[in-house]
C-alpha cells in the first residue's frame, strides 16, 4: 500500500496509475479513500481569491485559494501538471508549513491542502461522504478530472 499521507518522506507521494498518470486505477487505494469526481459546475461554484505561480524550492508550484458565500476557505499547493488527468492524489498538509512541503523534490502530480493542524478535513467532509462545494470548486480549479482523498 503506498503511504498516501507520509509527510516526513524526502519526496512528496508518486503517481500510482503509472506514467501518464491519467487512467482510473482502485487497486493501489486503500478502503478508506473517497474519489471525486470533478465537472465544470464545480470549477464555478466558489469565488477564486488566488491563483498564481509560486517559486518554491527548485521548482514553481500552482498556489490556489477559494472561498464561498459562507465564509469557507481552502488554500491548496499544486505540484506537477494535474491538468486533464485522473485521480490525482489529494494530501492534507498543514497549511503552517504548505509552501514548506510543496518546496520537497516531487515525484508525480498532486495536490497539496492546507488544513489547520487539528483538522485534517473536519467541516470539508460530510457525514454522506461528500466534500464542501468550495473545496470541489478548488479542485476543479486545479484542472484535474477527479481527485482521491484519504482521511487523516
Amino acid at each position: 500500500m503506498v503511504a498516501l499521507l507520509d509527510t516526513e518522506a524526502p519526496a512528496i507521494g508518486t503517481d500510482p496509475t503509472g506514467p501518464g498518470g491519467t487512467g482510473h486505477s482502485d487497486a493501489w487505494a486503500p478502503f478508506d479513500v473517497t474519489r471525486i469526481e470533478l465537472s465544470e459546475r464545480d470549477r464555478r461554484r466558489a469565488v477564486s481569491d488566488l491563483d498564481e505561480r509560486v517559486d518554491c524550492g527548485d521548482h514553481s508550484v500552482r498556489l490556489l485559494v477559494v472561498h464561498d458565500g459562507d465564509g469557507e476557505q481552502f488554500v491548496a499547493v499544486v505540484l506537477g501538471d494535474v491538468c486533464g488527468r485522473c485521480d490525482v492524489m489529494v494530501r492534507q498538509v498543514d497549511e503552517e508549513i504548505l509552501l514548506l512541503i510543496g518546496g520537497r523534490p516531487v515525484v508525480g502530480p498532486q495536490i497539496l491542502l492546507g488544513v489547520p493542524p487539528v483538522s485534517a478535513f473536519a467541516g470539508a467532509t460530510r457525514t454522506d461522504g461528500d466534500v464542501s462545494p468550495a473545496l470541489r470548486s478548488l479542485f476543479a480549479r486545479s484542472g484535474a478530472l477527479s481527485v482521491v482523498l484519504t482521511p487523516g
